[in-house]
């Protein structure tokens, strides 16, 4: 996967962290490509459950800053991504099986679905509140 002008919600810090989920998604797909994939799958996870805390809780207070419209349904979004991880990430420690490909098909389609057009409407939210 690469970075597409597209997925950019115009609010730099929230694209710059945007584009390190992007980056993992990528590194786990070269893992997955060159059949190196368990100890890349466990630093993705691991990144995924940070990025969840860390990403959604700078996303979720700028929504409150700028007003937001829509806010607790993007939080459940949110939250629904972090359970999913998180259990993910149990999984694999507890030695069960996590399909490498099925959580990039995962992601890519959280990328497309969620920054693509979820995300966006924060950024133009901003943008036509004049924030």
């Amino acid at each position: 996967m690469e970075w597409r002008e597209v997925y950019n919600v115009g609010i730099e810090p929230i694209d710059g962290q945007h584009k390190r989920l992007v980056h993992t998604i990528t590194r786990l797909q070269t893992a997955l490509a060159c059949g190196d994939i368990n100890q890349e799958l466990a630093n993705a996870l691991r990144f995924l459950v940070d990025y969840a805390r860390e990403h959604f809780a700078e996303e979720e207070r700028l929504m409150r800053e700028i007003g937001f419209d829509g806010q607790e349904r993007h939080r459940e979004l949110h939250r629904k991504f972090a359970a999913q991880v998180t259990l993910l990430l149990v999984s694999l420690r507890q030695g069960k099986r996590v399909d490498p490909g099925a959580l990039l098909d995962f992601l890519t389609d959280w990328v497309d679905r969620h920054i693509r057009c979820e995300d966006k409407k924060i950024g133009r939210w901003m943008t036509t509140k004049g924030s």
